[in-house]
């Protein structure tokens, strides 16, 4: 049982659109063709759907925030190589990989997956377990060695609806601790739009900084119908994401961050919301 699990709160029908696991490492060498067939020979038959990306840029949590430059300057490596998307044929498990990150992530793609949501336990992590450990054995194949894993990242992506006609004000009222009456008192019950973003800092067993914990929360709406919503359709877009440095070595160390990590947001999940919208989502 992960850290923390049996005293999390759980719902039969929670309102989770995607869970993404990451570990990012230092660059490895692109050892060509016959790594990619090695990829596709592993993965094709779970992942038959594929496309480049352009890469993401490295992220590291630091004890004290850097401030960011409103620009940035970027050099490709065309021997870096791209960020490969692999698809299951449902679209809703995807393989990312690049030379220097490796993420696994669970999608829900339309409304009637909500009740085939993978638990964290018995999927999720070990799905994680399973596709890292195929990856580093490609690697090890090709006489390289296992990635040197320095930041880990979890994340959950919630998308949380409304009846009809429900206003952009009336959504913040949903929360727990309601920012609704400030918002009101300041901006009037018409918004246009709403954004939080919060952080916090993270540390290990021993109280050293370990990374951070940010929240986001937003107004959007879904965008195509693969999306789990009607088109257009509003909706409060919750994500909770838990970065930082593995908390030991190898694949255990990352093991570890994710299930603080995931305790942590779904703790932070569960106090966030009214009962109303805690028994819709009947919580167990």
């Amino acid at each position: 049982m992960a850290y923390g699990a049996e005293d999390l709160v759980s719902y039969r029908n929670p309102p989770v659109a995607e869970v993404a696991l990451t570990v990012q490492f230092e660059p490895l060498p692109q050892p060509g063709l016959g790594f990619l067939a090695d990829i596709w020979g592993v993965f094709g038959q779970r992942f038959p759907v594929s496309e480049a990306q352009p890469r993401l840029e490295p992220v590291v949590e630091r004890m004290e925030p850097i401030t960011r430059l409103n620009f940035r300057i970027n050099i490709d490596d065309p021997s870096a190589g791209p960020r490969w998307m692999l698809y299951s044929e449902d679209k809703t498990q995807l393989l990312q990989l690049q030379n220097n990150r490796f993420s696994r992530n669970w999608r829900k793609v339309a409304r009637a997956d909500e009740s085939d949501y993978p638990r964290y336990e018995g999927f999720v992590r070990d799905s994680f377990i399973e596709d890292y450990n195929e990856l580093v054995g490609i690697y090890r194949k090709h006489k390289i060695d296992a990635p040197q894993i320095n930041q880990c990242e979890i994340i959950y992506v919630n998308h949380v609806t409304f009846e009809a006609g429900k206003t952009l004000h009336g959504h913040l009222g949903s929360l727990s601790e309601s920012p609704s009456e400030f918002v009101a008192n300041v901006m009037g019950h018409e918004l246009d739009s709403y954004r939080f973003n919060l952080s916090k800092t993270l540390e290990d067993k021993s109280g050293k900084f370990a990374g951070r914990f940010h929240a986001s929360i937003n107004d959007a709406r879904f965008v195509n119908d693969e999306s789990g919503g009607e088109v257009g359709e509003k909706l409060l877009n919750y994500v909770l994401t838990c970065r930082g440095r593995p908390l030991g070595e190898g694949l255990a160390g990352a093991m570890e961050f994710f299930d603080i990590g995931r305790s942590t947001i779904v703790s932070t999940f569960g106090k966030t919301f009214v009962q109303e919208m805690q028994e819709r989502w009947e919580k167990e």
